[in-house]
This record gives structure tokens, C-alpha cells and sequence, in this order.
């Protein structure tokens, strides 16, 4: 597989790691920033065949998404370089590749000091344990995403049947992160993410070394004050230190399309849970618009930040879960 402008890429970001204090002025003015948040697809779809039955946007249309602009390493880290983005987590795409890993895992080899990767598994599979534990020793994954519905009868097995259990062991072994997106796309189902939070709570004290991520902050519904639909059943989670809230802009569309300030949202956040839990990510490739517009709503909703506050939810919070542990000794026992 050939990634055209490899070197001249890597001689860039070598430059804007360098030299950020040569970006003028105005960029110098703001925090560098850590993307979590990216999804990696490609148009080579004889060696990465697309598996996207499931998509929520319907196969055509994620098929000619993929075709109009696949979203490939050269492509995405020039956009961060121009947007002021150090690094970032490539999360693996389910709606295009569902638990077929190979692309990420190829981009992130190719570029390992731009992209760490975030795997999905099926938790049901009984392989899954030791090949999160693989992929943690052997590939340098910094965590795995988990997904799913809530059944009939109220439960998330995907997330804490016994079967999922065991892969949150050897995540808790291995320190690694576990990021937890509620599939919601249904009239009412932010009610169902609110059923979920009580389990990432007991999660969150059964394995105190994961470090717990909650997608789009876990999708409360989008209200405005007083408490931004943070409802005590989020609240909650505040006080368990291992849990932490990534804000999208994916969460950020939806707030403004129900007239809620992106900013004051952000806020209440930090004030529930600190800035030093609290992280952005874009959500690109998934969320269609531009990338500059992306960071430009991510200055937005922290403007009502201080500089510190500021710095960590944009930059070192998310650095911090999926790079900080990067270089600590795992063991493949």
C-alpha cells in the first residue's frame, strides 16, 4: 500500500511540533490542539472493502462520501498541520469497516507520531480478549471504542455482559482507554443513553485503571440551563475520576440545532467534571463540513474557558488518555 507524500507529510509535522512559535501572531495566540476524534477510510476498496451495511447515512451515500473525498493520512495531517492540530486518535470507522481494523492499524504504522489508533472489537467474539491484548503489545493501540443498542429488555451487552467483561479486564490490565459511544439514532434515544450512565459507573469502580471516554459526553439531550441536560445521572460520574467526556462536533450541530450556546454547554461541563476530564475531538470524516469550520466551533465552545481551561480541553486532557501511557511497559502475559 503506497501513502503518496509520506516524506514530505513527515517533514511538515516535524516542523509545526518545532516551530509553532513561527505560525504568527495570531496562531500563536491559541493552544495548540489534540484531535480524538478522526475517522480514516479509503477509496481502495479492493484491499479494504467496505463493510457498511449498517450505516447510519445508508451504504450509498457513505460509499459516495468515501469516493468524493476519502479521508486518507496525507489528507487528514495536512489539515491539522494547517489548523494549528498537533496529533491525533484515529478512531476506527464502524460505519464503513465495522471491527475490520486493517486500514487504521496501516495508517497509524505508517505515521505513529501523528495517529494513534483506537480499535473496535466485538465483545462477543471469545477471541476478543487476547486480540485486544495483541494489538496493545504488538500494535500500540491506545484503546478500544465500544457500540451498540440497548435490547428489549434494557441491557447493553456489547458493553457489560460477561463475554464483554473479560475484554475490560485485559483493558484494565493494560491501562488502556475504553471509549463508550451509545448508538443513538432515534427520536427519544437520549433517554437511553441516560439508562447507560449508571452501568459506566459501575464499570468505572470494578476497572479503575481503565480510563473511560464517553463519546459526544455521552449524548445528553440537548437543553439549555440550568443544567444543559447534564441530569444528575451524569453528574454522578463526577465522582469517578476515571471517566472522562469528549465534546464533538457532531454534539456541538446538535446543540445549535436546538438553539442551545455551544459554549455555555462547554462550560457547565467543566464546572461539572473539570477541564482536566473534558476533550475535544472533531468527529472528521463522519461529520461532514470542513475542517477549518470544526476548529473554529471548537474555539467557540471554549471561549468561555480561561487559557488553562482552555489548553486542556483542546490539547493535553485528550493527549494526556491517548498518548500519555504510550511509552509504559505492557506486558503480553
Amino acid at each position: 500500500m503506497s501513502f503518496a507524500r509520506a516524506a514530505r507529510i513527515r517533514v511538515t509535522m516535524a516542523c509545526v511540533l518545532a516551530c509553532v512559535s513561527c505560525l504568527g501572531h495570531a496562531q500563536a495566540a491559541r493552544p495548540l490542539l489534540f484531535d480524538t476524534h478522526a475517522h480514516f477510510f479509503t477509496d481502495d476498496f479492493a484491499d479494504y472493502p467496505l463493510h457498511a451495511e449498517h450505516a447510519y447515512m445508508g451504504k450509498e451515500k457513505l460509499i459516495e462520501t468515501i469516493r468524493t473525498r476519502p479521508d486518507t493520512p496525507d489528507y487528514l495531517i495536512e489539515l491539522w498541520h494547517d489548523n494549528g492540530v498537533e496529533s491525533g486518535v484515529g478512531v476506527q470507522y464502524n460505519a464503513a469497516y465495522e471491527t475490520d481494523n486493517r486500514y487504521l492499524l496501516a495508517v497509524s504504522h505508517a505515521y505513529p507520531a501523528s495517529i494513534v489508533p483506537v480499535v473496535m472489537l466485538d465483545t462477543h467474539d471469545p477471541a476478543a480478549p487476547q486480540t485486544l491484548r495483541d494489538l496493545a503489545t504488538r500494535d500500540g493501540i491506545a484503546g478500544i471504542r465500544l457500540t451498540g443498542p440497548q435490547t428489549k429488555d434494557g441491557q447493553f451487552p456489547w458493553l457489560d455482559s460477561p463475554d464483554a467483561l473479560k475484554v475490560w479486564q485485559v483493558a484494565n490490565d493494560l491501562h488502556l482507554a475504553v471509549v463508550v459511544f451509545p448508538s443513538i439514532h432515534v427520536p427519544g434515544s437520549h433517554a437511553v443513553a441516560a439508562e447507560l450512565m449508571p452501568h459506566v459507573a459501575v464499570l468505572a469502580q470494578r476497572f479503575p485503571h481503565t480510563k473511560i471516554v464517553l463519546d459526544h459526553v455521552g449524548w445528553p439531550a440537548p437543553e439549555g440551563p440550568p443544567d444543559y441536560g447534564v441530569t444528575p445521572v451524569y453528574a454522578a460520574l463526577a465522582a469517578q475520576t476515571n471517566v472522562y467526556f469528549k465534546v464533538t462536533s457532531l454534539l456541538f450541530n446538535q446543540l445549535k440545532s436546538a438553539n442551545v450556546s455551544t459554549a455555555a454547554f462547554v462550560r457547565h461541563v467543566v464546572d461539572v467534571f473539570g477541564a482536566d476530564r473534558v476533550m475535544w475531538g472533531s468527529d472528521q470524516g463522519n461529520t461532514l463540513m470542513p475542517y477549518k469550520l470544526m476548529v473554529q466551533e471548537a474555539f467557540e465552545a471554549t471561549a468561555l474557558l480561561n487559557p488553562a481551561e482552555k489548553a486542556q480541553v483542546l490539547h493535553d486532557t485528550g493527549y494526556r488518555v491517548f498518548r500519555g501511557g504510550l511509552n509504559a511497559p505492557r506486558s503480553a502475559g
